[in-house]
């Protein structure tokens, strides 16, 4: 009977501790005007912050990217500048006169050489 009554004792001592450590931390929220913040929000805190970082991240790996010029459109474009002869017969685009030699004496041979392509 007194193990329980002590206990009990205790409890009652233990409950109004953490109600007087509230009580004074309401009281410095109020004087320093703090809002109030819900606890589901301080556990979430990590998660947002964690996205918000992976965002971060990706921007800036895009930015860096389009910087290098790695992006499909400029390959395109520079693919394109880079090929500047055309076949006659296949219409496949080659980057010198050269190459285009080569392309139509070995997939073209029954068809006579182009003018532009004799004197290479």
């Amino acid at each position: 009977m007194a193990r329980a009554r002590k206990q009990r004792f205790q409890n009652r001592c233990a409950a109004q501790d953490t109600y007087k450590k509230r009580a004074a931390c309401k009281q410095r929220v109020v004087e320093w005007n703090i809002p109030p913040v819900h606890p589901l929000q301080l556990a979430m805190a990590r998660g947002q912050q964690k996205i918000q970082s992976q965002q971060k991240a990706q921007a800036k790996q895009a930015a860096a990217k389009k910087q290098a010029g790695h992006n499909l459109k400029e390959q395109k474009k520079a693919a394109a500048a880079g090929l500047s002869y055309n076949c006659d017969i296949c219409k496949s685009q080659m980057p010198d006169p050269k190459t285009y030699k080569q392309h139509f004496e070995s997939k073209h041979p029954k068809n006579p050489l182009p003018e532009a392509l004799k004197d290479v």
